[in-house]
């Protein structure tokens, strides 16, 4: 008969042991995760409706000014920057940025 020794574990007690460090573990890295994934005032404001609204309004505008005057292409590239600026601009001024 084998004896016991404290310094020793038994397979369930280090089944055990491994199953709370790897639950640990995902806590941790949930916590992690979560705070990473908060959302920022910046964020929350380029997420409203409205301002994506205005702001792609105002590049359909402007773009389609530019395709009186350049190709396309460019008046592409014009609304696509337009609506770029304008959502960072509000969105900025929104937060106090």
């Amino acid at each position: 008969m084998a004896e016991h020794s404290d310094d020793h574990l038994t397979v369930h007690e280090a089944a055990r042991e491994v199953a709370r460090d790897i639950a640990g573990a995902l806590e941790r890295t949930d916590e992690r995760l979560r705070r990473s994934l908060r959302r920022t005032p910046l964020l929350d404001n380029l997420a409203d409706w409205r301002l994506v609204l205005l702001a792609a309004g105002i590049g359909l505008v402007v773009g389609g000014l530019a395709r009186l005057v350049f190709s396309p292409l460019a008046a592409i590239v014009i609304y696509v920057v337009v609506f770029a600026t304008v959502m960072l601009v509000i969105a900025g001024r929104r937060t106090g940025g």
